[in-house]
């Protein structure tokens, strides 16, 4: 049980950091002057990739914690 929910932890810090990470690509693609910009939204498209698969992580995590 407590290594279920040490993994629910680290699943959530996990898809926080993501998260963030999609937030700060997000406003560096905003900024970004017109010969950054197409570099600066792959770099946007690649962070939501990993947030999304960081969120599935998190929801295997919280679903494994309430079958228990």
């Amino acid at each position: 049980r407590v290594e279920e929910r040490e993994a629910l932890m680290d699943s959530y810090l996990h898809w926080r950091d993501e998260s963030r990470a999609v937030a700060e690509s997000y406003r560096n693609w905003r900024s970004a002057t017109r010969p950054d910009r197409d570099g600066a939204f792959d770099e946007y498209l690649a962070a939501l990739d990993r947030e999304e698969h960081a969120a599935g992580g998190y929801r295997r995590a919280v679903e494994q914690t309430q079958r228990a």
